[in-house]
């Protein structure tokens, strides 16, 4: 089952994002963020993403039209190229990306993951600055 590649990678980070989600939303009454996940299908053998996300629905605000910002752990299985990245990007239309752990997505394997493991907090700190200054209007 395709879904399995990718399970590693979210029970590594899940927990994580939960923890930190919760917290953002005590701290934001005007943030409204969960955590999501999405599999590729099983029915494409040769191509899928992986994506979990942190996702802040800013009540009342918006960026270049954008009400959304997402800090995203992504992770691409494209002609058997396994690779990875973490970033931090408003929604459509902007798409404005903030941060990013790595310039292009990394392979995957224990070093890149460690370094977006060691990374989260400072992306953490990062989306919670990026909701701090987009208050609603």
């Amino acid at each position: 089952m395709r879904e399995n590649k990718f399970k590693p990678i979210k029970e590594l980070f899940i927990d994580y994002l939960k923890e930190e989600c919760r917290k953002i939303n005590t701290e934001f009454n005007y943030a409204k963020c969960n955590v999501e996940t999405h599999f590729p299908p099983n029915d494409e053998p040769r191509y899928g993403s992986f994506s979990m996300y942190i996702s802040c629905l800013l009540d009342k605000s918006e960026f270049e039209g954008s009400d959304n910002v997402a800090l995203g752990i992504l992770a691409y299985d494209w002609d058997n190229k396994f690779t990875i990245n973490a970033d931090i990007c408003w929604g459509h239309p902007s798409g404005k990306l903030e941060a990013e752990v790595f310039a292009e997505p990394a392979p995957v394997n224990k070093k890149s993951l460690a370094t977006i493991k060691d990374k989260l907090p400072d992306l953490v700190s990062k989306l919670r600055d990026v909701i701090r200054d987009n208050p609603p209007k």
